[in-house]
Order: structure tokens, then sequence, then C-alpha cells
């Protein structure tokens, strides 16, 4: 599922992707996903590999002191990864900052199409987007995908922080507060167990496969001194 949701961030446009795990999973999850995969626009487009754009895929460790307070959650990892990877680029440049962050959880599986259709609105730095299907989105608790812009990091860091907030519709109803963005997907299903995965096996609902393709476990090449 996690190579699922890579695909994800690669059909929507993601320039850099950030995994957020314990230290003792990322070694396991790095050996099997890599450290870059080919990015989706163009790979169809494919004369040979050689000439199709690599994302990098970068890994952020949660704190060992975050983990010993509890801070294990599916909102403090959006918020600790978004703020990992602006700090990270603003060490490096300031044009290579990001101002948007596309959040997507391993835990679901959804029809992508609807997300590609609407590129563009994920690109919105004035207003965040949620990812909605019959109702449900992150203010539901469900597991569907939203966009953090400044606004939004400020005020859901607050409220973990701060309020001590845990669960995501605790968390993200700020989003209730703001202007925003939504965008429609055909149809979704959370996994958070296993009966769920059963279940959507059974469905026989179809996912994008291309990420057999796209992501194919390879890291960097050295460069020997």
């Amino acid at each position: 599922m996690l190579q699922n949701a890579i695909n994800e961030c690669l059909a929507v446009g993601c320039d850099t992707i950030w995994i957020v795990s314990q230290y003792r999973d990322i070694a396991f999850v790095k050996g099997h996903v890599g450290e870059w995969a080919y990015d989706y626009s163009t790979y169809e487009y494919k004369i040979s590999t050689s000439n199709v754009p690599k994302v990098p895929i970068y890994y952020v460790p949660v704190k060992p002191r975050d983990q010993n307070i509890g801070r294990l959650t599916y909102p403090w990892g959006a918020i600790h990864g978004s703020f990992m990877a602006f700090r990270i680029a603003k060490g490096l440049s300031k044009w290579i900052t990001p101002d948007n962050y596309y959040v997507c959880s391993p835990y679901k599986a959804c029809d992508i199409s609807g997300l590609i259709d609407n590129k563009k609105v994920f690109l919105d730095r004035e207003r965040p987007t949620i990812v909605s299907c019959e109702g449900e989105s992150v203010l539901t608790s469900s597991n569907l995908s939203f966009t953090i812009n400044k606004l939004v990091f400020n005020k859901a860091r607050r409220r973990v922080r701060i309020d001590g907030k845990e669960k995501p519709e605790d968390v993200f109803d700020i989003f209730q507060d703001i202007e925003h963005n939504e965008v429609k997907v055909a149809w979704h299903q959370d996994i958070k167990s296993w009966e769920d995965y059963e279940n959507f096996i059974v469905s026989k609902k179809t996912i994008d496969t291309r990420s057999k393709d796209l992501i194919p476990g390879k890291k960097w090449n050295i460069i020997e001194s």
C-alpha cells in the first residue's frame, strides 16, 4: 500500500516525496522502495527510461522525544514531515523551498483518475485542498489526502502541541474555518486493518498498478571521490 501512496503523490505532480516513519522501519522500507521514482506524467511518453525525470524519495524518522510522549499519530506525521521538508529545502536555497505539501496516507486506496484531472487545484498556494468521496474526507477521520500550506501547518501544530489533539478530524477541523478547495473522487476505501484489506480485495476495485514501473526500488549511484 505504501507504493500505491507514492504512486498517488507522483500522479498529482509532487516534486519530492518524504516518507515519515519510525527509525526501526526506515531501513526495511528503503530497501523495498528505494531512493527515487520515475516522474508520472512523462513516463508513458518515454523512449527509454534514461530520459524520464526522477523524483527523489527522502525518509524522515519521528524523533525519539515525540515517540516517548505518544506523538506517533497520522496528523503529527503530516506536520513533522512538512516541517522537515521545509527546513531542509530552505537550508539549501530559497528557490526550492516548498510552500504546499500533499499529505497521503498508505492506509487507503482510491480512484486517482479524479486527482490527475484536477492536478492544478493542488498547486493552489493560497487555499489548501482536501480530497473527498461521498461526504468523507479528513474532516470525518477518513484517510483521504489533503494539502497543507503555511496557515494550515501553524494551526494544526498548535492543535497538537498546545491543545493535545490526536485524531485527524480534531486536528484538521481547521479546514472548516478557512477557504479551501475540494476535489472529489469516484471511490475510496480506508484500509486500517486486515479485515479492511480483505474487503478491498473482495470488492474487486482496481487501482493504478503503474507503481510497479514507476518505483524500481533503486538507490542513487555513489559518486566516487
